[in-house]
C-alpha cells in the first residue's frame, strides 16, 4: 500500500518549523504591524497625513524614506500606494529596498494589492531576488513571492535562479517552497526545470549531483517533491525515485526520515522503512529526530494503523515536546482507533503532564473529530478542567467538530458554559465562539 503522494500542506509547513528552519519565522513581520483593532478611519501616523508619508518617499535622506515605506502600510489606503512601493525597490538604499519588500508583503497580507498591481510586484520582487546585493533583501523577496503562490509562476526563472543562489541557504529553501505553486504547470504537474532543480538540490547521483550542502534544503526539496506530485516525464520520475531512495542514507537524520516518507508515497509501505522511522523516535537520538520521527510515524498511520501502538506510547516520553509531538501524530493519522482516543482523552485529563503537552492532546482530539465522533465524550468531559485553557481548547475543538452526536448536547452545555458567571472569561468566550463555529455555513 502506497501513501497518497501529496503530504497536507498545512502540515508540512509546521514539520519543517522544528529545527532547519525555524530562522526564517517572523522575519516578514520585522516591524510593527497593525492590529484589527486599528481604526479603519486612520487619517495620520505620526502626526503626518498619508499624502505627507507619499511625499517623503522621495526624500533625499534614506532614513526618512525608509520611515515613510513603514508609516504608509498602517493606513487604510495604502493599496494606493503600491506603485510607489515598488518604486522604491529601486531605491539605491538596501534599507528602503528592505522596508519596501516588507511593505509589499503586509499590503498583500491584508489584500490591498490588486489585480492591476500584482504583476508588477511580481516582476519587481523576482528582480530583487535575482539582482540585489545584500542577501537579507534577496532572502525576504523570496519569501514574499510565496504569498502570491501560482501568480509567482511569471518569474519562475529567478526562483530557479535563488535555488541556486550561494549567498544563503535560507535564500534557496525559500525559492524552493514557491515552487510548490510556482512550478506547477497547469494540466501536466510540475514543471520539467523545476523537477530537475529540485533533484540538483535533493542529490541527483545518477548525474553525478551530490546535493546541496545544507540539510534545510534537501528537506525542503522532498517536501517541494512530496506536495507537487511526481513528474509525468518517466525518465524524470525514475531519477526523483532513485533520488529518494538514495537520501534515505543521508547524513542527517531528519532528511533521511522524509526521504522515506516520500518513497512510500510513490512506491509502498515498507517494513524496513517504518523500523527506520521507529528506530529514529530512541531516547538516544537527538530531540529534533526523535520529533520528526514520530510526526512520520503519523503520516503512515493514516494509511498503516500497525503503527499506532507505538506512536501511543511515546505520549508517554519523558520529554514534554516529544510527548505532545506524539499527540499530534495521532492527528495526522486521520482516525487512530477507540484505545488511541482513550488514550488522548488520559493524557489531556491528567494535571501531572505539562500543560503544553496536555495542550496539544485536546487539539489532537479536535482533529479527529473529523473522523471520528469518538472524541466528543472526552472533550465534554474537559470543559470543567481546572485549567482553564484545557478547558478553553477543549471549547473550541468541539466548535470544529460537524454534526456531534444529539444525545450528548453539545450546544447546550456550550451555551450553559458561554453564560455561567463563575467560569474564568476566557472560557466563556472560547465556548461563545465554539458555538458560532458551530452555525457556520456549511461549505
Amino acid at each position: 500500500m502506497a501513501l497518497s503522494h501529496g503530504m497536507p500542506r498545512g502540515w508540512t509547513r509546521a514539520g519543517l518549523g522544528l529545527a532547519l528552519l525555524a530562522a526564517a519565522a517572523g522575519l516578514l513581520r520585522a516591524d510593527p504591524v497593525p492590529t484589527p483593532s486599528t481604526p479603519a478611519t486612520v487619517t495620520e501616523v505620526g502626526g503626518k497625513t498619508f499624502k505627507q508619508w507619499l511625499q517623503d518617499l522621495s526624500n533625499d535622506d534614506p532614513s526618512v524614506r525608509e520611515e515613510a515605506i513603514t508609516a504608509i502600510t498602517l493606513f487604510p489606503n495604502a493599496d494606493e500606494a503600491v506603485p510607489a512601493l515598488v518604486k522604491r525597490l529601486l531605491d539605491h538604499d538596501a534599507s528602503p529596498r528592505s522596508a519596501a519588500v516588507l511593505a509589499l508583503a503586509r499590503a498583500m497580507e491584508a489584500g490591498k494589492i490588486n489585480d492591476k498591481d500584482r504583476p508588477k510586484v511580481i516582476e519587481a520582487l523576482g528582480n530583487r531576488l535575482t539582482d540585489d546585493t545584500p542577501s537579507p533583501v534577496r532572502y525576504q523577496a523570496a519569501k514574499v513571492l510565496g504569498l502570491f503562490g501560482k501568480d509567482a509562476h511569471q518569474v519562475q526563472p529567478a526562483l530557479l535562479h535563488g535555488v541556486e543562489d550561494s549567498g544563503s541557504y535560507m535564500i534557496r529553501i525559500a525559492c524552493i517552497a514557491d515552487l510548490t505553486a510556482a512550478g506547477m504547470t497547469a494540466d501536466r504537474g510540475p514543471e520539467p526545470a523545476v523537477t530537475r532543480a529540485l533533484l540538483g538540490a535533493l542529490g541527483d547521483h545518477s548525474l553525478g549531483y551530490p546535493g546541496d550542502h545544507a540539510a534545510g534544503v534537501r528537506l525542503q526539496a522532498i517536501m517541494t517533491m512530496a506536495e507537487m506530485g511526481p513528474p509525468q516525464d518517466e525518465g524524470l520520475f525514475t531519477r526523483e525515485k532513485s533520488a529518494l531512495r538514495e537520501a534515505t542514507k543521508d547524513k542527517d537524520k531528519t532528511v533521511a526520515i522524509w526521504a522515506h516518507l516520500g518513497l512510500m508515497g510513490v512506491d509502498k509501505i515498507d517494513a524496513d522503512g517504518i523500523a527506520f522511522l521507529k528506530g529514529c523516535t530512541h531516547s538516544d537520538e537527538l530531540l529534533r529526530v526523535r520529533v520528526q520521527g514520530v510526526r512520520a510515524l503519523g503520516m503512515v498511520a493514516a494509511k498503516e494503523k500497525d503503527v499506532v501502538p507505538a506512536i501511543v506510547d511515546l505520549m508517554g516520553d519523558a520529554d514534554p515536546q516529544m510527548a505532545a509531538s506524539a499527540c499530534l501524530a495521532l492527528a495526522d493519522a486521520g482516525d487512530p482507533g477507540p484505545k488511541a482516543v482513550d488514550a488522548l482523552a488520559a493524557v489531556a485529563k491528567s494535571t501531572g503532564r505539562s500543560a503544553a503537552t496536555r495542550i496539544q492532546a485536546v487539539q489532537a482530539l479536535g482533529a479527529i473529530g473529523a473522523k471520528s465522533k469518538a472524541v466528543v465524550k472526552p472533550l465534554l468531559d474537559l470543559l470543567s478542567d481546572p485549567d482553564h485553557d484545557v478547558a478553553a481548547y477543549a471549547c473550541m475543538s468541539l466548535g470544529f467538530i460537524s454534526d456531534p452526536p444529539l444525545d450528548l448536547n453539545v450546544e447546550g452545555r456550550l451555551m450553559e458554559l458561554s453564560k455561567n458567571k463563575d467560569p474564568e472569561e476566557g472560557v466563556r468566550r472560547a465556548a461563545a465562539a465554539a458555538l458560532e463555529l458551530m452555525h457556520r455555513p456549511k461549505k
